[in-house]
Parts: structure tokens; C-alpha cells; sequence
């Protein structure tokens, strides 16, 4: 019996899941409240025809993330909408940390490290100019467009703007047509200094925020808010300093010189969900979160203190997009890192299950002795009961000793490729890495999956 092995693109797939309600997805244009003319024109949003809207923080992206792309593109031009991305630039990801495989199947990363600040706040800056001699051949002509494409743009005003534009040029003809909007604008509209005030006011959308992480099981790790004595509640945004660092802010909090408050992730999808858009596409991770998203925008709804923070119109619909393409790393059959963590399983399992044999008496036998152990009403019975069920699995390992033995080989084979396993099936290597036919290929299977 071989080990399971796992081709490179025999797993590549495009994921698309509906939202709770099911994919019954309708943009015809509908008029827009005063609301979301508002929100959108102070955006530089469209004011007609419908949005078909996502986004991600600023980063030459995986091709995970560019199946979003691939989406909105896809749903706007089939439903004559406009495709709108949101660059989250108020987060503190750093897309200098370029990382890249080795011809030996390791992980390096080009950059050196820096103290966290959102991209928006960051300058633009050039990056290391040549490929590293060690890179994986099939990622050095994709590395070196990247950093060309970096160092071509090393001198807009943010760092979030040069990885924008480094991107949209690395997806070439996939970027015509797209309106980008920088998530540090929402601070400027009516909308969210609307919900900063009521944020502020009482409390009430605070509590219920909380309430709406209580009720979905905290869903995506979102965490309720803290309450403090003298700052009163905590707010789902962040303060910016003047000096790049994001902090967090209670409602009692004043700001100082320069300061400026954003969005966190759940405020930032409800007011684009709320008045920017038509349909909302996430990733793995938002398709998580914005279940809380949901829930406090439902709970803001039926509050009557809240109510005419979200409207009458209800917001926008979510769906998740996401795709796995693999880089032909492995010139041989490699088993995956699951199928590596399942022929451990397997093999420890099989010392103490005899079904995994297949050896069905054995596990009747297993069965009664663990009965015997389970009714014993004296602690000597118990104890007897005890050694018996021990000496019977002592017995049926010793009369399949070669096959749990091979077990144990295949395992022990198998974990001495872990390591450029999760290498080869790493799904995110940024994705000029993959070319511009894989590029074409993807766009063809999002659409073809969202038909």
C-alpha cells in the first residue's frame, strides 16, 4: 500500500457560497435613498446603477483574493452594475514582506520588518530591486514583474496607494473598470460621523454590537467590547496617531492634534453594506465575521433609539468567493499536509481501534472489554476488567504487528515531507507568481462558477 499522494491542481478549485438567504441575487436598479446618494457621492461612488462591491487590505494579493476581483468583475458586467474595490488601508499589514519558495522548498520573505502602521499611513518606498538566486524557478519571472511593478509606483503619497497600483497593473486588462476607494475616506462622510455620535451618545449600539458577538458565538474570533469606569465603552474603531500607530477608543475619549478615528471590519462592511453598495463580496475570513455584522445591523433595526442609523432599505447581501491555485513546486508526487496529518492519525489510531484493520472481531472484543470496565462495581473488578481489555489489545497488536508496522513507516515517511508540503500546497504565493494563462484561467473558472 503506497502513501496518498496529491498532485499539484488536482485540489485548485473556486468556491462560491451564497449568503444565508440563498443565491437569489437581483441588482436591477432601484432608486437610492438620500442616504446612500449621499454616502456614495461623498465616496466619488457611482449615484447610477447598481455597485457590486469587495475588497482587501493593500498587498500584491493571492489568488485566493483575487477570485473576489475575478467575482465583482464577473456579477457587474453580467448585471450591467458598477465594480467598486475598497483598498483597507487602516490596516497594519505590511505588503513589503514579499515571501517567496526556494528550489529546496523553503519559505523566505524579502523585506525587512517593520513596526506595525496602517498601509494608509505608511510612504510609499522601493523595494529590493533583484530576484534572489535561490528562488523557485517557477516564481522568479512573477517575483520579478512584482517588484518591477512596486518600484514603478515607489512614489505615490502611502504605501497602501503604491501596492494598490502595483497590483491593478500586475492584473492588467482585469483592473479596467474598477473604482477604488480608500477605507480611510469613510471617516469624511455624513454616514459615519452619524455613527460615531450615536456610538458615543448612550451606549445602546455599543450593547448591542456585544449582543450581536454573543449571539453569533463570536463568530471569526470577533471579540466583545471592554467598558471602562472613566472612558465609558469602548467603540468598534480605531484611533489613528499622528505617528501611524492604531489604537483602540472609548466613547468618553478625545481626540488630540492630527488624531483621526477609522472603521474597524465590522463597521467598515455595515456602512458600505448599509448605503454603498448593491452586493458585498467576501472572502473566507469576512464571510465569517460578517455574520456579527448581520446580527447588529438587524438588532440596530429593531431598536427604536438605533433605527435611523441603518435606514429602512435592508443591507446589501453578502456572498463568498475564494479559489485554491497551487504553484507547480514538486517535480513528484507529494501527499498533501492533510493527507500527512491523516496517515498519523491513522497509524496512532490503529493501535488501540481494530476497525481501522478491518478486523471486526477484534473490535467486538474491544467492545465487551470496554462493557466490563464500564459495569465493574468493585474497584478490584474494575482494576480486573482493566488489564483484560489492555491484554486483548496487546494481542490483537501482536497478531497484526506487519500491518500496524507499515502504518508506522507510511507515517513516519509521510511527516519527513511536511515541511515541503506546506511549501508546495501553500495557496498563498502572491499571484504574478502563477502567470498570466493561470490568471486567465482563474477568471474563467469564477465566472463559470457563479453562472
Amino acid at each position: 500500500m503506497a502513501p496518498p499522494t496529491h498532485q499539484p491542481g488536482s485540489a485548485e478549485r473556486v468556491s462560491v457560497v451564497p449568503p444565508a438567504g440563498g443565491w437569489n441575487l437581483t441588482l436591477a436598479p432601484a432608486p437610492l435613498t438620500a442616504m446612500q446618494r449621499q454616502f456614495r457621492q461623498e465616496l466619488g461612488l457611482p449615484t447610477a446603477g447598481t455597485i457590486v462591491m469587495s475588497g482587501h487590505q493593500a498587498e500584491v494579493w493571492h489568488p485566493g483574493i483575487v477570485a473576489k476581483w475575478f467575482a465583482m468583475k464577473s456579477l457587474a458586467a453580467a448585471h450591467n452594475a458598477h465594480a467598486a474595490w475598497v483598498v483597507v488601508d487602516q490596516d497594519d499589514n505590511d505588503p513589503t514582506r514579499i515571501k517567496y519558495p526556494t528550489n529546496n522548498l523553503e519559505r523566505r520573505t524579502l523585506g525587512m520588518e517593520r513596526p506595525a502602521k496602517p498601509t494608509g499611513a505608511r510612504p510609499a518606498e522601493p523595494h529590493i530591486a533583484t530576484v534572489p538566486e535561490d528562488c523557485a524557478a517557477p516564481a522568479r519571472d512573477g517575483l520579478a514583474r512584482l517588484l518591477n511593478a512596486v518600484n514603478t509606483h515607489a512614489k505615490p503619497p502611502t504605501l497602501a496607494e503604491q501596492y494598490t497600483r502595483a497590483a491593478c497593473d500586475l492584473l492588467g486588462r482585469h483592473a479596467d473598470g474598477v473604482t477604488l476607494v480608500n477605507a480611510s475616506r469613510l471617516q469624511h462622510t455624513t454616514l459615519f460621523r452619524k455613527f460615531v455620535r450615536a456610538m458615543r451618545a448612550d451606549g445602546t449600539a455599543v450593547r448591542l454590537y456585544n449582543r450581536a458577538v454573543l449571539d453569533t458565538g463570536r463568530a471569526g474570533g470577533v471579540r466583545t467590547l471592554h467598558s471602562d469606569a472613566a472612558r465609558g465603552e469602548e467603540l468598534p474603531l480605531w484611533r489613528l496617531h499622528p505617528s501611524g500607530a492604531r489604537l483602540p477608543i472609548y466613547a468618553k475619549d478625545a481626540l488630540g492634534p492630527g488624531e483621526s478615528l477609522a472603521p474597524r471590519a465590522l463597521v467598515l462592511t455595515a456602512l458600505f453594506r448599509i448605503a454603498g453598495c448593491e452586493l458585498f463580496i467576501h472572502g473566507l475570513g469576512g464571510g465569517v465575521y460578517d455574520r456579527v455584522t448581520d446580527r447588529w445591523l438587524e438588532l440596530l433595526r429593531q431598536d427604536p433609539t438605533t433605527r435611523a442609523l441603518v435606514g429602512d432599505t435592508r443591507p446589501a447581501p453578502t456572498c463568498v468567493v475564494t479559489a485554491t491555485r497551487y504553484l507547480p513546486l514538486a517535480s513528484n508526487s507529494l501527499a498533501t499536509p492533510e493527507e500527512i496529518a491523516h496517515a498519523s492519525w491513522r497509524a496512532h489510531r490503529a493501535q488501540f481501534d481494530p476497525l481501522i484493520l478491518g478486523d471486526h472481531a477484534a473490535a467486538a472484543r474491544k467492545a465487551a472489554a470496554l462493557l466490563a470496565v464500564s459495569a465493574a462495581t468493585s474497584r478490584s473488578d474494575k482494576l480486573a476488567a482493566y488489564r483484560s481489555l489492555h491484554t486483548m489489545l496487546d494481542e490483537y497488536r501482536a497478531a497484526h504487528n506487519d500491518e500496524l508496522q507499515h502504518l508506522d513507516t507510511l507515517a513516519e515517511s509521510a511527516r519527513t515531507s511536511r515541511h515541503a508540503a506546506a511549501v508546495v500546497y501553500d495557496r498563498t504565493w502572491p499571484f504574478p507568481y502563477y502567470g498570466d494563462d493561470a490568471l486567465a484561467a482563474l477568471s474563467h473558472d469564477v465566472a463559470a462558477a457563479l453562472r
